[in-house]
């Protein structure tokens, strides 16, 4: 192979990448995570530009529980591969709006409270009778 044919075919498969990102194509990273819990297992399936895919899972078969967790992955990434294609991302959470509060009813603890008019004064100190008293 010549190296005008090598550098062909080096862009041919770039531009494929290229397209294939844009199309929605298989993610270049790839994370997988099992976590195990007697026959029940949590599948996880993320890339950094998409939110990850969970699925509960009861795991089927004898022997190890992980052999059939393991089994159950390829299905689970098909289908993390088809939510990416529909949707990269959730929908962001839109917060309900606060009902409005009933009327004569005060918003703050200060504004619940009712002025006195006047302050109270600080106790006075007891007064110094010229000797000290001894404890011990």
């Amino acid at each position: 192979m010549d190296n005008e044919t090598a550098t062909q075919e080096t862009e041919e498969q770039a531009e494929q990448a290229a397209n294939a990102a844009q199309d929605g194509g298989p993610p270049d990273e790839l994370k997988v995570v099992i976590q195990m819990k007697g026959w029940k297992a949590i599948i996880v399936v993320g890339t950094p530009d998409c939110d990850p895919r969970i699925e509960l899972c009861d795991v089927q078969g004898e022997g190890d529980p992980l052999l059939g967790a393991l089994a159950l992955v390829p299905e689970v990434v098909r289908a993390a591969r088809e939510q990416w294609a529909a949707a990269k991302r959730y929908p962001a959470h839109k917060a309900p709006t606060p009902p409005p509060a009933p009327a004569g009813v005060a918003k703050t603890a200060s504004a619940r409270r009712k002025p006195t008019g006047t302050a109270k004064a600080p106790p006075k100190p007891p007064e110094q009778v010229g000797h000290t008293l001894h404890l011990l």
